[in-house]
């Protein structure tokens, strides 16, 4: 989960050129497209919006939290969670 100061300024906006994910703690930060191919998500799943803090993306559908928001530990976390809506 992230803190709630990372989302107090969060912003909800589509995929922006250039945007990277980072999976997990000190693994690289990657293109999205990279990460959605790693993680074999579905190509109707990566249309959804992002979630922002600042320039940075914060939450991904289909690949969940960016590692570099997370909270520290025994900090209280948040967590977000994309349900698309049934088609």
């Amino acid at each position: 989960g992230v803190p709630w100061s990372a989302l107090q300024h969060m912003r909800v906006a589509p995929r922006e050129a250039g945007a990277q994910f980072q999976a997990g703690p000190g693994r690289p930060a990657r293109s999205l497209k990279k990460q959605f191919q790693q993680a074999a998500v579905p190509a109707w799943l990566r249309r959804g919006p992002l979630c922002w803090q600042g320039g940075s993306v914060l939450f991904v559908p289909g690949l969940g939290m960016d590692a570099r928001h997370w909270a520290a530990a025994g900090e209280p976390q948040w967590a977000l969670q994309w349900v698309p809506d049934p088609e």
